[in-house]
């Protein structure tokens, strides 16, 4: 009904996944003796591993290594995760705005910034630019040209 990541990088995780999961017999086996070993027989371990939780149902599996601290998380779709109504709340997920009109695009959704500081509020993002939005202030920053200059630029259709 779903996927499930599990994320083991010592022999300690590997041996409270194997306690998970009942089954010591690959704690004893030497393709899986050491972080060594696994990494060479990753495969099999992975297969391994796959089969044994497949007999859980994703929440029964979740629960039971989250019981033996092993670090695992269900693996959400998109519509899972824009449908999380904390995501919203922290700010993860925002309405993607327009920057020309400052209104949220109908149905789009934009990512906020992903982390929280203590120290205050991030930034509104005002939604990415409209072409040509930002052209007299990059013609005026980066090529000196003045408000005249510019305006004599458009006459001509150079710009």
């Amino acid at each position: 009904e779903g996927e499930l990541s599990i994320t083991v990088r010592s022999d300690d995780e590997w041996g409270r996944l194997c306690r998970a999961l009942d089954a010591p017999e690959l704690l004893e086996s030497p393709k899986f003796i050491d972080y060594v070993a696994r990494t060479v027989n990753g495969e099999d371990a992975r297969q391994e591993v796959q089969r044994l939780i497949g007999r859980c149902s994703l929440e029964d599996g979740a629960k039971r290594l989250e019981e033996f601290d092993v670090p695992c998380a269900p693996v959400r779709t998109a519509e899972q995760v824009m449908n999380d109504q904390h995501f919203w709340d922290r700010g993860s997920l925002l309405p993607m705005m327009h920057a020309a009109t400052g209104k949220p695009v109908e149905d789009a959704i934009a990512s906020g910034f992903p982390v929280k500081f203590s120290g205050g509020e991030l930034p509104t993002i005002e939604g990415a630019p409209t072409l040509g939005m930002h052209n007299s202030e990059i013609f005026s920053k980066f090529l000196g040209l003045n408000d005249q200059d510019i305006e004599k630029l458009k006459e001509e259709k150079v710009i």
